[in-house]
């Protein structure tokens, strides 16, 4: 006996494009909100008909993309990832509203957990800081009193020190990346104010790399932010 797919308040049929596009054409696919992620199956009568999912940490923004179609009414919409546009379409505008703003929610909601979670560690981190500091000034004291030093020479000579290095630090540091031009291949709607948005073909001077597949630059119009980096191709 076939294990049915899970249930959820986010479900229904959606046509999804391939990745290589046109050529992969447009499948039916069963789409359901599970946990994290936005799984889709070929059936939702067999779990195991599952043929990939999309992380909800992945995605940047859902947009719709064309109004609906005149003959059949199927209206699209795309899912914005790094490392990937997923393009899908329902079965009109309104199904279409419902999964954009379905997904809009879960990300959100999503997000507001990740936030309480990283308060409660930084609270958490804090109090073990607190902790190692009272710790580390008692060693201090002890030391100073073995030496017969007073804890301040003790901290303005570490300070001295440390100014030196990282005057030497910054004056040889390779890590600085050389600004160059790149092209945007994919739309990418900001949603935050520290990112910026792409249109295809809009020209990026890119002037940062970070973890993550986020890049930094500035557009045409002297506006500065993130953007994702598998959106953009660098120009010769």
């Amino acid at each position: 006996m076939t294990e049915a797919v899970p249930t959820s308040a986010l479900q229904g049929w959606l046509s999804k494009r391939g990745k290589k596009g046109v050529t992969k054409g447009w499948k039916r696919r069963w789409f359901v909100h599970v946990g994290d992620e936005l799984q889709y199956y070929v059936t939702p009568d067999d779990a195991a008909s599952l043929k990939g999912s999309i992380s909800l940490s992945d995605i940047l923004s859902v947009t719709a993309t064309a109004p609906a179609n005149k003959a059949t009414g199927k209206t699209a919409f795309q899912i914005n990832t790094p490392p990937r546009i997923y393009q899908l379409m329902a079965d009109n505008e309104e199904a279409m509203r419902y999964w954009v703003e379905g997904i809009d929610s879960a990300v959100k909601r999503r997000e507001g957990v990740d936030q309480n979670r990283q308060k409660e560690g930084w609270n958490l981190l804090t109090k073990r800081l607190e902790t190692e500091i009272r710790r580390l000034r008692r060693a201090l004291e002890i030391t100073c009193d073995q030496l017969n030093v007073t804890p301040e020479s003790m901290l303005l000579k570490a300070d001295s020190e440390v100014d030196e290095e990282q005057t030497m630090g910054s004056a040889s540091d390779p890590t600085n990346l050389r600004p160059f031009k790149a092209e945007a291949l994919y739309e990418f709607e900001a949603s935050h104010e520290e990112q910026i948005s792409l249109s295809v073909g809009c020209i990026i001077t890119v002037d940062g790399k970070y973890d993550g597949g986020w890049w930094a630059g500035t557009d045409t119009n002297g506006k500065r932010g993130f953007f994702p980096g598998a959106y953009v191709q660098p120009m010769d």
